[in-house]
């Protein structure tokens, strides 16, 4: 009998970013500052929880508002949710264009970016897109769809600003085609295969996936070798 084949070792750069953060207004009954509570408030229901078993009355308890105070500045529970779910996709956006302003190498801001993903991408922006597919109607469902697509800005914006100065493979196509490949491994469970000689942590397999997309990325590049 064989023995198993070594894992892949891969040794990702010292990259630092800074843990991503949603704002949340802790609700507290009184007057004041209503919408932010309610808005906490689904945040906390509806991240725990989901759309179907969160109803207008508990996110008015919570909130500790009346429910005419919760009508008053949402017209349903899609309104509200809609509301919840883009805020948390934005806090991700803000966490990103953090991720990139920090400079280095194309390579360290990708996986820094890549870090962000993995942080949250499968609860606070595909759970919720989920949920939209099934209970928003199609004005909400594009709304976050529009932010969604955003998203890739931070990572077009490194292509263009630490990539070759004329590459063959224009930045936003370079994000879409390395968007694909890292959000799989979002999903990827790290010993779903036990003879796989992938690395097992994500984080690793972003980097040597990044660096492999690299690779390609600059020998594309006309009169550009890999990056240094």
């Amino acid at each position: 009998m064989s023995s198993p084949r070594p894992r892949v070792q891969v040794t990702p750069p010292r990259v630092s970013v800074a843990k991503p953060q949603v704002r949340v207004v802790v609700p507290r009954p009184g007057r004041g500052g209503g919408r932010d509570r309610i808005v906490a408030a689904g945040l906390q229901l509806f991240g725990t929880r989901g759309f179907s078993d969160v109803s207008m009355q508990e996110v008015a308890k919570t909130a500790g508002v009346t429910k005419a105070a919760l009508y008053y500045h949402f017209t349903d529970k899609v309104d509200l949710y809609t509301t919840v779910a883009l805020q948390r996709i934005h806090s991700i956006r803000d966490a990103m264009d953090a991720a990139a302003a920090e400079g280095g190498t194309l390579e360290e801001r990708l996986i820094r970016l890549a870090i962000v993903g993995f942080e949250r991408m499968a609860t606070d922006v595909y759970a919720p897109h989920l949920h939209a597919h099934q209970h928003l109607d199609d004005e909400h469902h594009m709304q976050l769809h529009k932010a969604m697509d955003e998203l890739q800005e931070p990572v077009v914006r490194c292509f263009a600003e630490a990539g070759p100065p004329e590459p063959e493979l224009a930045p936003r196509a370079a994000s879409e085609l390395l968007a694909g490949v890292l959000f799989s491994l979002i999903f990827a469970a790290g010993e779903s295969n036990p003879e796989s000689t992938l690395p097992t942590g994500q984080v690793e397999r972003a980097t040597l996936a990044i660096r492999l997309f690299l690779r390609g990325y600059w020998s594309l590049a006309e009169g550009s070798g890999p990056e240094a």
